[in-house]
């Protein structure tokens, strides 16, 4: 399969939807607000789009198959990525982070010691592990 994927920047109140949709079967692996989201609080979000947060839809063949937001906070960008479980093991989000990494000097995430799918991706795209706290594991990329 070949991996050409396009990133735009979520706009619409359908891309916001998405987001949700996918956002809210995928709770079990966020580390910090693991809380349904409801039209309600979506469509507020999309309303109040705030100036530290941007969102970046995941394309191929011209299908929606991801998200991946950027939380800029003090000097740190906070990475949160996903990708609908069909699309899962056919290198989409290391190509996303290659493409957050070219955007951002820096980024953090925050993953769960048993989310392993995702520490090795974080390892195999130059995430180093910085600390443990509990269950989860802060990972930090720098560009040198």
């Amino acid at each position: 399969m070949t991996l050409k994927i396009k990133f735009k920047l979520a706009k619409s109140i359908f891309d916001y939807l998405y987001i949700r949709k996918l956002r809210n079967s995928n709770l079990n692996f966020f580390t910090r607000n693991r809380n349904f989201i409801g039209f309600f609080e979506q469509l507020k979000f999309f309303l109040k789009k705030k100036k530290n947060i941007q969102i970046f839809i995941i394309i191929f063949k011209k299908k929606k198959i991801g998200y991946l937001l950027i939380k800029k906070k003090k000097k740190k960008n906070f990475l949160t990525l996903v990708i609908e479980e069909k699309f899962r093991n056919y290198g989409f989000g290391k190509k996303t982070i290659f493409y957050a990494q070219k955007k951002y000097s820096n980024l953090t995430s925050e993953i769960f010691t048993n989310n392993l799918p995702s520490l090795k991706i974080h390892e195999k795209t130059n995430f180093k592990k910085k600390e443990k706290r509990g269950k989860k594991e802060i990972w930090e990329y720098n560009k040198s």
